[in-house]
């Protein structure tokens, strides 16, 4: 099972079903789910952020004409939404138009994929601000890189309190981002440089590629050293770095002093090549992945060092809801009972 986003707050966590157009939430004490939302599947809205903030769940739309930000109000069960502007969406239609969203302060802020800007809400006045210039610069290396039109893929924390690093997908670049002033800087790492996962430390750059040979790296005075034959997205804690290994269903942690690496999680053998952890994202001092392989959600508490797994399902109310809203039939006999029927949908 895959889920491309969740959010924590408390002891509750919550992610976006695409695929049945419902919010869940899932409790972190007892591991249950439960549909918080059932919106009409024949109107699927797709999204790949979610975001709490203040009693609110805020959704970032994925795909192309999704002009459309939804925000669910956790108290009245309502859903309202905002507009953003069509000025900045890619040529052609896509996905991705966003990887995530993030909040500072009283402001939201929507990290792009395809879309041409960054947007920041004023959640105190819902004024939206599109963050642009940075858009040209970037555009140079596109002539020269094979980036499907995919700008960032992900962001890291940044050393500086206030900023962000935002991974160029496949161009050889890194930008940090302020969300105070909104300032920029971007970052040249060579434009062969295919990177999966970039991180700062204290004894230098850690940067993961993909491209003549599959590995993770320390650049320390623009001196490249090859550390593990790996390579997949990583965030950092400390003197510590985490590693999402790319065709593994494996989770790594990294000391940068002394180079040792540990397994922290490890699942079922992936058979095949290909991303495992496609949600794979630090929230403070917790390390949150999704297992496909395995339908988990892990959660590892960097600080303390403590791991959690949580089994991933769809409640069977959003099922339900499916069978309602559409015109689906399901016929039973003795073989095949209405309860095996559904009892199989829960489990898939």
């Amino acid at each position: 099972m895959n889920i491309t986003d969740i959010t924590i707050n408390d002891n509750n966590a919550w992610f976006y079903a695409e695929e049945y157009s419902a919010i869940c939430r899932m409790d972190l004490t007892t591991g249950k789910i439960s549909a918080e939302s059932l919106y009409n599947p024949q109107k699927k809205y797709r999204s790949r952020g979610i975001i709490y903030y203040r009693g609110k769940l805020i959704l970032a739309p994925h795909n192309e004409g999704g002009n459309t930000i939804r925000i669910f109000d956790l108290e009245s069960r309502e859903y309202s939404e905002m507009i953003i502007s069509n000025q900045y969406m890619p040529d052609k239609p896509c996905c991705n138009l966003f990887t995530e969203v993030i909040s500072y302060q009283n402001r939201i802020f929507f990290l792009p994929g395809r879309y041409h800007a960054i947007v920041c809400i004023d959640m105190d006045t819902e004024k939206i601000t599109y963050i642009d210039e940075w858009y040209d610069k970037i555009n140079n290396f596109f002539a020269v890189a094979d980036n499907g039109g995919v700008i960032f893929n992900d962001h890291f924390p940044e050393r500086n309190p206030g900023h962000i690093l935002l991974r160029g997908h496949r161009i050889g670049v890194v930008m940090d981002f302020c969300l105070t002033d909104h300032s920029w800087r971007i970052k040249e790492l060579g434009i062969n440089r295919k990177i999966m996962g970039y991180v700062d430390s204290d004894i230098g750059y850690l940067e993961s590629f993909f491209d003549e040979e599959d590995a993770l790296y320390l650049c320390k005075d623009s001196r490249y050293k090859k550390i593990l034959s790996l390579w997949g997205r990583m965030v950092s804690y400390k003197d510590r770095v985490y590693i999402a290994a790319y065709n593994q269903n494996v989770l790594y942690e990294l000391d940068v002093n002394s180079m040792d690496v540990r397994e922290i999680y490890s699942g079922e053998k992936v058979e095949e090549g290909g991303p495992n952890f496609f949600l794979f994202k630090q929230m403070g001092s917790k390390l949150v992945a999704n297992s496909i392989l395995d339908s988990k959600l892990i959660i590892y508490d960097m600080e303390n060092r403590a791991l959690r797994t949580f089994k991933l399902y769809y409640p069977e109310e959003i099922y339900f809801n499916k069978i309602r809203s559409s015109n689906v039939y399901v016929y039973e006999n003795e073989g095949y009972t209405l309860e095996r029927y559904l009892s199989w949908m829960c489990k898939k």
